[in-house]
């Protein structure tokens, strides 16, 4: 399963700084990392830019909440397709994978905080993107 239309590697750092943390998020807080890890961007095996972008906004217990949830499968797992990387993911106990799913979810206000305060202190970029055409 695709995640919309988004690309990362076609978007900018910073457009990737605020858009992949929202929307990992949103999908986290609807289901779980359960639902992310089901899902996939374009062009972003293992979630690399995803986790670039936890980095980029400087939120630091997000990032380590997000690569706790990677951790809990062998290297390489989430690089797989969809349902394999699923599979693997499903066999970590329910308890644990809803332990990290949880710790994400519960900082919900002070990630979208930090999502902010990235904007305010990159407004002369954000100023200058281009909309992207699916925004239009």
């Amino acid at each position: 399963m695709r995640i919309g239309y988004i690309n990362p590697p076609k978007l900018s750092k910073e457009f990737r700084a605020v858009y992949l943390p929202y929307d990992v998020l949103g999908i986290v807080c609807n289901g779980g990392f359960d639902y992310l890890f089901e899902a996939d961007y374009a062009d972003d095996p293992g979630y690399v830019y995803c986790e670039e972008a936890l980095r980029e906004i400087g939120y630091e217990p997000a990032l380590r909440a997000f690569q706790d949830a990677k951790a809990l499968v062998p290297e390489g797992t989430l690089r797989l397709e969809g349902f394999q990387r699923w599979t693997k993911w499903m066999a970590v106990p329910e308890k644990v994978r809803w332990k990290v799913s949880v710790e994400f979810m519960d900082m919900q206000d002070q990630l979208i905080a930090a999502i902010a305060k990235y904007i305010r202190d990159h407004r002369s970029v954000f100023e200058k993107l281009p909309i992207p055409k699916y925004a239009q």
